[in-house]
Protein backbone atom coordinates (compact mmCIF):
# COMPACT_ATOMS: atom_id res chain seq x y z
CA UNK A 1 0.00 0.00 0.00
CA UNK A 2 1.25 3.46 -0.92
CA UNK A 3 0.40 6.01 1.79
CA UNK A 4 0.65 9.79 1.72
CA UNK A 5 1.45 11.39 5.09
CA UNK A 6 1.66 14.81 6.66
CA UNK A 7 3.13 15.25 10.13
CA UNK A 8 5.48 12.30 9.65
CA UNK A 9 8.20 13.93 11.78
CA UNK A 10 5.92 14.54 14.78
CA UNK A 11 5.56 12.47 17.93
CA UNK A 12 2.93 10.13 16.48
CA UNK A 13 4.19 10.42 12.92
CA UNK A 14 7.66 9.04 13.64
CA UNK A 15 6.35 5.99 15.47
CA UNK A 16 3.63 5.37 12.89
CA UNK A 17 6.00 5.71 9.94
CA UNK A 18 8.31 3.09 11.41
CA UNK A 19 5.40 0.70 11.94
CA UNK A 20 4.07 1.20 8.42
CA UNK A 21 7.47 0.63 6.83
CA UNK A 22 7.88 -2.58 8.84
CA UNK A 23 4.66 -3.74 7.15
CA UNK A 24 6.25 -3.00 3.77
CA UNK A 25 4.04 0.01 3.08
CA UNK A 26 5.46 2.77 0.90
CA UNK A 27 5.33 6.18 2.57
CA UNK A 28 5.26 9.52 0.75
CA UNK A 29 5.80 12.35 3.22
CA UNK A 30 5.47 16.10 2.70
CA UNK A 31 7.40 18.31 5.11
CA UNK A 32 8.53 21.92 5.32
CA UNK A 33 12.07 20.87 6.29
CA UNK A 34 13.40 18.04 4.15
CA UNK A 35 16.84 17.90 5.81
CA UNK A 36 15.30 17.54 9.26
CA UNK A 37 12.83 14.93 8.00
CA UNK A 38 15.62 12.87 6.44
CA UNK A 39 17.54 12.83 9.72
CA UNK A 40 14.48 11.96 11.81
CA UNK A 41 13.03 9.35 9.46
CA UNK A 42 16.41 7.76 8.62
CA UNK A 43 15.78 7.72 4.89
CA UNK A 44 13.03 5.09 5.12
CA UNK A 45 10.39 7.16 3.33
CA UNK A 46 10.00 9.21 0.18
CA UNK A 47 10.25 12.85 1.31
CA UNK A 48 9.11 15.98 -0.53
CA UNK A 49 9.62 19.50 0.74
CA UNK A 50 6.53 21.70 0.61
CA UNK A 51 4.19 23.65 2.87
CA UNK A 52 0.95 21.63 3.05
CA UNK A 53 -1.00 24.68 4.23
CA UNK A 54 -0.46 26.16 0.76
CA UNK A 55 -1.88 24.58 -2.42
CA UNK A 56 0.81 23.43 -4.82
CA UNK A 57 2.33 20.70 -6.97
CA UNK A 58 2.71 18.51 -3.88
CA UNK A 59 -1.02 17.77 -4.11
CA UNK A 60 -0.37 15.74 -7.27
CA UNK A 61 1.52 13.21 -5.13
CA UNK A 62 -1.74 12.31 -3.39
CA UNK A 63 -3.40 11.13 -6.59
CA UNK A 64 -1.24 7.99 -6.90
CA UNK A 65 -1.66 6.83 -3.29
CA UNK A 66 -4.02 4.29 -1.76
CA UNK A 67 -4.50 6.09 1.55
CA UNK A 68 -3.81 9.45 3.18
CA UNK A 69 -2.87 9.99 6.84
CA UNK A 70 -2.99 13.57 8.09
CA UNK A 71 -1.17 14.35 11.36
CA UNK A 72 -0.01 17.88 10.62
CA UNK A 73 -0.56 20.77 13.00
CA UNK A 74 1.29 23.31 15.14
CA UNK A 75 1.98 21.94 18.65
CA UNK A 76 -0.76 22.96 21.06
CA UNK A 77 1.24 22.74 24.29
CA UNK A 78 4.14 24.96 23.22
CA UNK A 79 4.30 28.65 24.09
CA UNK A 80 1.56 31.00 25.24
CA UNK A 81 -1.74 31.17 23.43
CA UNK A 82 -1.40 34.62 21.96
CA UNK A 83 -3.76 35.62 19.15
CA UNK A 84 -0.98 34.89 16.66
CA UNK A 85 -0.26 31.49 18.22
CA UNK A 86 -3.92 30.50 18.26
CA UNK A 87 -4.25 31.48 14.61
CA UNK A 88 -1.26 29.26 13.70
CA UNK A 89 -2.71 26.32 15.65
CA UNK A 90 -6.00 26.66 13.80
CA UNK A 91 -4.73 27.51 10.32
CA UNK A 92 -2.06 24.79 10.25
CA UNK A 93 -4.76 22.20 10.75
CA UNK A 94 -7.59 23.61 8.66
CA UNK A 95 -5.57 24.70 5.64
CA UNK A 96 -3.59 21.44 5.44
CA UNK A 97 -6.70 19.28 5.78
CA UNK A 98 -8.62 21.34 3.24
CA UNK A 99 -5.79 21.04 0.71
CA UNK A 100 -5.57 17.29 1.26
CA UNK A 101 -9.33 16.93 0.84
CA UNK A 102 -9.20 18.81 -2.47
CA UNK A 103 -6.40 16.54 -3.69
CA UNK A 104 -8.26 13.39 -2.66
CA UNK A 105 -11.35 14.54 -4.55
CA UNK A 106 -9.21 14.52 -7.71
CA UNK A 107 -7.91 11.01 -7.04
CA UNK A 108 -9.37 7.73 -8.23
CA UNK A 109 -6.98 5.60 -6.12
CA UNK A 110 -7.30 6.97 -2.55
CA UNK A 111 -9.70 4.73 -0.64
CA UNK A 112 -9.07 5.85 2.95
CA UNK A 113 -8.46 9.25 4.53
CA UNK A 114 -7.39 9.22 8.20
CA UNK A 115 -7.21 12.68 9.73
CA UNK A 116 -6.18 13.52 13.28
CA UNK A 117 -8.55 15.40 15.55
CA UNK A 118 -8.80 15.88 19.32
CA UNK A 119 -10.99 14.86 22.24
CA UNK A 120 -11.28 18.61 22.81
CA UNK A 121 -13.98 18.37 20.14
CA UNK A 122 -16.46 17.63 22.92
CA UNK A 123 -15.73 20.83 24.83
CA UNK A 124 -15.59 21.04 28.60
CA UNK A 125 -17.66 18.12 29.85
CA UNK A 126 -18.96 16.84 33.15
CA UNK A 127 -18.39 13.37 34.59
CA UNK A 128 -20.51 11.62 31.95
CA UNK A 129 -18.85 9.37 29.32
CA UNK A 130 -18.34 10.98 25.92
CA UNK A 131 -18.91 8.74 22.91
CA UNK A 132 -18.34 9.40 19.23
CA UNK A 133 -21.98 10.36 18.64
CA UNK A 134 -21.86 13.25 21.14
CA UNK A 135 -22.08 16.79 19.78
CA UNK A 136 -19.21 19.28 19.85
CA UNK A 137 -18.94 21.63 22.81
CA UNK A 138 -17.69 25.14 23.45
CA UNK A 139 -14.25 26.67 23.84
CA UNK A 140 -11.35 27.46 21.55
CA UNK A 141 -10.00 23.93 21.06
CA UNK A 142 -13.47 22.50 20.58
CA UNK A 143 -14.17 24.96 17.79
CA UNK A 144 -10.83 24.19 16.13
CA UNK A 145 -11.51 20.44 16.29
CA UNK A 146 -15.02 20.90 14.88
CA UNK A 147 -13.75 22.92 11.91
CA UNK A 148 -10.82 20.54 11.46
CA UNK A 149 -13.13 17.54 11.14
CA UNK A 150 -15.46 19.39 8.77
CA UNK A 151 -12.53 19.96 6.40
CA UNK A 152 -11.81 16.21 6.39
CA UNK A 153 -15.40 15.05 5.98
CA UNK A 154 -15.78 17.23 2.88
CA UNK A 155 -14.26 14.23 1.05
CA UNK A 156 -17.04 12.16 -0.52
CA UNK A 157 -15.09 9.67 -2.65
CA UNK A 158 -13.14 7.90 0.11
CA UNK A 159 -13.69 6.43 3.56
CA UNK A 160 -12.98 9.17 6.12
CA UNK A 161 -11.93 8.55 9.73
CA UNK A 162 -11.30 11.41 12.16
CA UNK A 163 -9.27 10.25 15.17
CA UNK A 164 -10.16 12.14 18.34
CA UNK A 165 -6.87 11.64 20.13
CA UNK A 166 -6.31 12.08 23.86
CA UNK A 167 -3.08 13.11 25.58
CA UNK A 168 -0.36 10.89 24.13
CA UNK A 169 2.00 9.27 26.61
CA UNK A 170 5.45 8.76 25.15
CA UNK A 171 9.05 9.30 26.05
CA UNK A 172 10.06 12.91 25.29
CA UNK A 173 6.40 13.99 25.24
CA UNK A 174 6.37 17.75 25.89
CA UNK A 175 3.09 17.82 27.85
CA UNK A 176 4.13 14.89 30.04
CA UNK A 177 7.55 16.43 30.71
CA UNK A 178 5.94 19.66 31.90
CA UNK A 179 3.52 17.79 34.15
CA UNK A 180 6.38 15.75 35.66
CA UNK A 181 8.59 18.73 36.47
CA UNK A 182 7.01 19.75 39.85
CA UNK A 183 7.27 16.20 41.16
CA UNK A 184 11.05 16.41 41.07
CA UNK A 185 10.84 19.15 43.70
CA UNK A 186 8.20 17.35 45.80
CA UNK A 187 5.53 19.77 44.52
CA UNK A 188 3.65 17.27 42.41
CA UNK A 189 -0.04 16.56 42.71
CA UNK A 190 -3.46 17.21 41.18
CA UNK A 191 -4.21 20.39 39.24
CA UNK A 192 -7.50 22.12 39.92
CA UNK A 193 -10.31 20.17 41.59
CA UNK A 194 -8.79 16.85 40.59
CA UNK A 195 -12.20 15.58 39.56
CA UNK A 196 -11.72 16.36 35.85
CA UNK A 197 -11.12 13.38 33.57
CA UNK A 198 -7.84 13.08 31.66
CA UNK A 199 -8.25 11.15 28.39
CA UNK A 200 -4.90 9.61 27.50
CA UNK A 201 -3.44 7.05 25.13
CA UNK A 202 -0.06 5.34 24.98
CA UNK A 203 1.97 5.99 21.82
CA UNK A 204 2.04 2.25 21.02
CA UNK A 205 -1.75 2.10 21.17
CA UNK A 206 -2.12 5.21 18.98
CA UNK A 207 -0.04 3.52 16.30
CA UNK A 208 -2.03 0.30 16.66
CA UNK A 209 -5.31 2.24 16.37
CA UNK A 210 -4.22 3.92 13.13
CA UNK A 211 -3.28 0.54 11.67
CA UNK A 212 -6.61 -0.88 12.85
CA UNK A 213 -8.77 1.77 11.20
CA UNK A 214 -6.58 1.71 8.09
CA UNK A 215 -7.07 -2.03 7.59
CA UNK A 216 -10.62 -2.48 8.85
CA UNK A 217 -13.29 -0.93 6.65
CA UNK A 218 -15.89 -1.14 9.41
CA UNK A 219 -14.50 2.13 10.79
CA UNK A 220 -15.79 5.40 9.40
CA UNK A 221 -16.39 8.86 10.86
CA UNK A 222 -15.10 9.88 14.30
CA UNK A 223 -13.17 7.39 16.44
CA UNK A 224 -12.11 8.14 20.02
CA UNK A 225 -8.41 7.26 20.24
CA UNK A 226 -8.22 7.08 24.03
CA UNK A 227 -7.56 4.44 26.69
CA UNK A 228 -10.71 2.57 27.77
CA UNK A 229 -11.09 4.05 31.27
CA UNK A 230 -9.84 7.63 31.54
CA UNK A 231 -8.68 8.50 35.07
CA UNK A 232 -9.53 11.63 37.01
CA UNK A 233 -6.78 14.16 37.61
CA UNK A 234 -6.55 12.86 41.20
CA UNK A 235 -5.97 9.32 39.95
CA UNK A 236 -3.55 10.51 37.27
CA UNK A 237 -1.49 12.43 39.86
CA UNK A 238 -1.21 9.41 42.15
CA UNK A 239 -0.09 7.21 39.24
CA UNK A 240 2.43 9.85 38.16
CA UNK A 241 3.89 10.04 41.67
CA UNK A 242 4.25 6.27 41.85
CA UNK A 243 5.94 6.11 38.44
CA UNK A 244 8.43 8.82 39.37
CA UNK A 245 8.86 7.68 42.95
CA UNK A 246 7.73 11.00 44.43
CA UNK A 247 4.71 12.04 46.52
CA UNK A 248 1.66 13.54 44.84
CA UNK A 249 0.25 15.46 47.79
CA UNK A 250 0.64 19.06 46.59
CA UNK A 251 -2.57 20.33 45.00
CA UNK A 252 -2.36 23.40 42.74
CA UNK A 253 -5.59 25.40 42.62
CA UNK A 254 -7.30 26.18 39.33
CA UNK A 255 -6.67 29.87 39.93
CA UNK A 256 -2.91 29.38 40.14
CA UNK A 257 -2.91 27.17 37.03
CA UNK A 258 -4.85 29.80 35.08
CA UNK A 259 -2.52 32.54 36.28
CA UNK A 260 0.51 30.74 34.85
CA UNK A 261 -1.07 29.12 31.78
CA UNK A 262 -3.83 31.54 30.82
CA UNK A 263 -6.38 30.19 28.36
CA UNK A 264 -4.14 27.19 27.71
CA UNK A 265 -5.05 25.92 31.20
CA UNK A 266 -8.06 24.21 29.60
CA UNK A 267 -5.63 21.50 28.52
CA UNK A 268 -5.37 20.28 32.13
CA UNK A 269 -8.40 21.76 33.88
CA UNK A 270 -11.24 20.83 31.52
CA UNK A 271 -12.83 17.40 31.82
CA UNK A 272 -13.06 15.11 28.78
CA UNK A 273 -14.28 11.63 29.72
CA UNK A 274 -13.89 10.34 26.18
CA UNK A 275 -14.47 6.59 25.86
CA UNK A 276 -13.44 4.52 22.77
CA UNK A 277 -16.88 3.09 22.06
CA UNK A 278 -16.18 2.11 18.44
CA UNK A 279 -12.86 0.43 19.23
CA UNK A 280 -14.43 -1.49 22.08
CA UNK A 281 -17.33 -2.60 19.88
CA UNK A 282 -14.82 -4.10 17.45
CA UNK A 283 -12.78 -5.80 20.19
CA UNK A 284 -9.67 -3.70 19.74
CA UNK A 285 -6.96 -4.80 22.18
CA UNK A 286 -5.27 -2.01 24.14
CA UNK A 287 -1.70 -2.78 25.13
CA UNK A 288 -1.89 -0.21 27.92
CA UNK A 289 -5.22 0.10 29.73
CA UNK A 290 -4.58 1.30 33.30
CA UNK A 291 -2.91 4.70 33.58
CA UNK A 292 -0.30 3.29 35.95
CA UNK A 293 0.96 0.85 33.33
CA UNK A 294 1.15 3.57 30.71
CA UNK A 295 3.09 5.97 32.92
CA UNK A 296 5.43 3.25 34.21
CA UNK A 297 6.39 2.47 30.61
CA UNK A 298 7.23 6.01 29.50
CA UNK A 299 8.59 7.67 32.67
CA UNK A 300 12.36 7.55 32.91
Amino acid sequence: MRIFMTGATGLIGRALTEALVQRNNQIVAVTRNKIHAQSVLNGIVEIHQADPTVPGDWQNLVKDCDAVINLAGEPIASGFWTKKRKRKIRDSRLFTTRNLANAIKESSTVKTFISASSVAYYGKGDRSPLYEEHQSGGGYLSKVAYEWENCATAVDNARVITLRIGMVLAKKCEVLTKMMFPYKFFLGGPLGSGKQYIPWIHIDDVVAIVLEVLDNEVYEGPVNATAPDPPTMNEFAVAMGRAIGKPANFRTSAGIVKMFMGEKSELVLDSYRAVPKKLRANNFHFKFGPIGAGLDDVVE
